[in-house]
């Protein structure tokens, strides 16, 4: 089992640690209850039975790394009986976000590596791609959606319309494939340190492109001036998931499109699926 993540390991009193593995589990919301977990065990002992383990304390574990998040015994009832209304124990009352992402790095292995300090990290082969597929280029001066002076891969040349300033001399006479991508390159950094400036803890390639793109399409101190508390939040308390899961909110009502970028860099962030086709 994964030890990055969460994962759940499952205890019986009188047995060896090792002779119960949880093979998997279900989720089920419904209206009286936020969710209900079944939990699938299995023993390479004949000798054990389900009514024998429930006769003993069964302690089912959710594990983030190498430490105990949350001991539940499920030997006891799930519904909590001590008033009226009956409710579902407080203590099982976790996110199923949380439970989804330790189910996934329960019983599926990545091939992500490990996480390394977010200070090491530059955008990737294919997050570069990425950016530079839904920026489009533009080898002449044009006006964004903004109104905003624009050339090349989005460089943003000044927040007026290009009638109404002077063109500085580099892009009068436009650009060419080379110099738009070395100016995409001169700008890229800023993004990136934008994302250094707000991160604090360790990320996987993907999720430092989704987070450079999300920058490069919305500025790059969006994090800075806390225009996405939450994925920030989330991200920097280690709740990899609950961050990603904030992507799909930053869309401002600006229409389907930026809804499908948002999109887009939501399973870059979570799956490392680079799909710029929009």
């Amino acid at each position: 089992m994964s030890l990055k993540g969460l994962r759940f390991t499952l205890e019986v009193d009188g047995q060896e640690p090792d002779t119960f593995a949880v093979v998997s589990f279900r989720l089920t919301q419904r209206q009286s209850a936020p969710f209900v977990l079944s939990v699938d065990v299995a023993s390479d002992s004949f000798m054990q039975t389900a009514g024998m383990l429930l006769e003993k304390k069964a302690v089912l574990t959710v594990w983030q790394g190498d430490i105990a998040q949350r001991h539940v015994n499920i030997s006891r009832p799930l519904t909590d009986t001590s008033r009226l209304p009956y409710q579902r124990r407080s203590d099982l009352e976790d996110p199923l976000s949380i439970l989804d992402e330790g189910y996934k790095n329960t019983f599926f292995n990545n091939d992500f590596g490990e996480r390394v300090s977010v200070h090491e990290l530059t955008t990737s082969g294919d997050g570069r791609s990425f950016i530079k597929a839904w920026e489009h280029l533009s080898l002449e001066t044009y006006n964004d959606r903004h109104g905003y002076c624009t050339i090349g891969y989005g460089h943003l040349i000044d927040k007026e319309r290009c009638e109404n300033i002077s063109i500085p001399l580099q892009f009068q006479t436009g650009l060419t494939e080379t110099s738009a991508t070395l100016l995409f390159d001169s700008d890229l950094v800023r993004f990136e340190q934008g994302v250094k400036n707000a991160v604090s803890v360790n990320l996987y390639q993907h999720e430092f492109d989704a987070l450079v793109s999300l920058l490069f399409n919305c500025g790059e101190n969006f994090f800075r001036l806390r225009r996405a508390p939450l994925l920030i939040d989330n991200l920097n308390s280690e709740n990899y998931l609950g961050a990603a899961e904030q992507f799909l909110d930053i869309t401002s009502g600006r229409g389907n499109g930026l809804v499908r970028r948002r999109n887009a860099e939501y399973n870059i962030f979570s799956e490392a699926i680079y799909n710029a086709e929009h």
